[in-house]
């Protein structure tokens, strides 16, 4: 199962270390169920209470049973850390996270889901570096280490030590930190406004603008909609110079990239040329994506025309390339709203 909820088990003795440090114990609380068909579910249930039952983690590791929203609000209101330690990238959010700082609550987690847009590296702590392993037992190892680590030298270290009044300051330095960066950025509020101000407001202003003078603009619109989408699957690509391809750049040197379109009669207005520039690791993992406009440079004739500009890396390494024709329209309120798109192959 992606969640990895017995992750914090694969060095039992280490672990075991952790919790049992007479001068600064560790307690860890698991709570949640399995659906009656769900045996992988059921597994993790067994394990967690298997290592519950042992000498060494009796007291440490603590099963709270039948779960429900009132255990989930006790727990997301009650507790020091919320530890998060998914596989990635198979988190789609994370939403029990984004409760817990409210509360004073510090989040622990894998960089998957919401974490990797909120974590700032002083609001809280991340599981691993963001590198994805092909081999599930390799990435398990990896984030284990990764979380041992964090717990030993960093969190409960920041739990325990006290100044001269008894107070933690830097896990209050934390908590606050996480308080401050990350409620009002991860709150329905702010959701509902993202949506009034990016969708409604404008598909409103845009409904109305297409029904003037008898529904003039949406007519013209139609008649837009249907000749770029005949036209589409004609459109073809030409790499001029320095293809989308791995390429090695040095930090600072400049790569001109130009790219020959043949739009079959559309307008050169009518379209948009992006450059999607991806910096890779040793690991292939995916990082650092930008997407670039390219200017229209020229007009050659013959329905072709040529984009390009000169791309300055940001860093040494290896890049790889490629390049997509959109529609572009005024009237369109999202570059992907009629779902027309043309990767060079």
């Amino acid at each position: 199962p992606y969640k990895r909820a017995t992750l914090i088990f694969k060095d039992p003795q280490r672990l075991k270390k952790i919790l049992n440090n007479p001068e600064r114990p560790v307690q860890i609380l698991f709570a949640g169920k399995a659906h009656p068909q769900n045996d992988a579910g059921k597994e993790l249930i067994r394990t967690i209470n298997h290592f519950a039952q042992q000498d060494g983690y009796r007291g440490k590791i603590v099963f709270i049973e039948g779960y429900s929203m009132a255990v989930s609000r006790a727990l997301v209101s009650g507790s020091d850390v919320w530890l998060n330690n998914p596989r990635r990238p198979l988190e789609a959010s994370g939403t029990s996270g984004q409760k817990v700082p409210i509360n004073g609550g510090i989040n622990l987690s894998i960089l998957d889901g919401w974490w990797p847009e909120a974590y700032n590296g002083h609001n809280g702590w991340a599981i691993g570096d963001g590198v994805e392993f092909a081999d599930p037992e390799m990435q398990d190892q990896h984030d284990s280490q990764s979380l041992y680590e964090l717990l030993e030298k960093e969190v409960v270290p920041n739990f325990y030590d006290r100044d001269e009044n008894g107070v933690p300051k830097r896990w209050v330095q934390m908590a606050k930190e996480s308080f401050k960066t990350i409620i009002h950025q991860f709150s329905t509020h702010r959701m509902i406004w993202e949506y009034l101000e990016k969708y409604y407001l404008p598909g409103i202003k845009q409904a109305e603008y297409l029904a003037t003078d008898n529904y003039a603009q949406l007519k013209e619109h139609v008649r837009w909609l249907k000749n770029i989408s005949s036209k589409w699957s004609a459109i073809r690509f030409n790499v001029l110079a320095n293809g989308a391809e791995n390429r090695i750049f040095s930090a600072g040197e400049e790569r001109e990239i130009n790219i020959l379109v043949y739009l079959d009669g559309l307008k050169p207005e009518e379209v948009k040329v992006e450059l999607v520039l991806e910096r890779q690791d040793a690991l292939q993992s995916h990082q650092n994506m930008e997407t670039i406009t390219l200017p229209l440079k020229k007009e050659l004739g013959n329905g072709q025309y040529e984009y390009g500009k000169k791309i300055k890396a940001k860093s040494d390494g290896a890049y790889r390339f490629s390049c997509r024709v959109l529609p572009n329209n005024p009237k369109l309120l999202h570059k992907h709203d009629i779902r027309l798109i043309k990767w060079l192959d």
